[in-house]
């Protein structure tokens, strides 16, 4: 992990709070584990009796390397408390999205948001995270998770 980014749960908390609305009492119910290589993981938050046999130890939900990067599982399954920087995509960019292609969207669909990672959204499914830069979103998708969606 950079040495100038260490893990702190206030700060990550703190993070959530300020970019996606979604408030500490969320995180109550569960620690965050932090590894040397700067991934941190969310679980539960009773105590472990053996943790040299643990490989991960819940949910990766952050990469913190010279900032937080949220996981696209994260913004998922807390995707309905997002309150902030959601992206509302349309039925053709949501389908660019999931094919793992990045956007460039007009500024009609980027109101309330600021440059940075962003909830992706269509129809209130959470779709991921997406890097906002002006009006374009670098796709941040896993390649495993990329669908080839039609519509008729």
């Amino acid at each position: 992990m950079n040495e100038d980014l260490t893990f702190d749960r206030n700060a990550v908390l703190s993070y959530l709070l300020d970019r996606f609305g979604l408030p500490s009492s969320l995180f109550d119910d569960y620690n965050f584990y932090a590894t040397e290589k700067g991934k941190v993981f969310l679980g539960p938050r009773r105590s472990i009796s053996r943790p040299d046999k643990i490989v991960s130890i819940g949910l990766l939900c952050f990469r913190m390397d010279n900032a937080i990067k949220p996981t696209t599982n994260l913004l998922q399954i807390v995707g309905n408390h997002i309150t902030k920087n959601r992206v509302e995509l349309d039925q053709k960019n949501a389908e660019k999205y999931l094919l793992g292609n990045d956007l460039i969207l007009d500024k009609s669909f980027l109101s309330n948001v600021s440059d940075g990672y962003v909830l992706m959204v269509y129809k209130d499914h959470s779709l991921g995270c997406g890097l906002l830069r002006g009006t374009v979103i670098k796709n941040q998708l896993p390649k495993a998770k990329r669908l080839d969606v039609k519509y008729w």
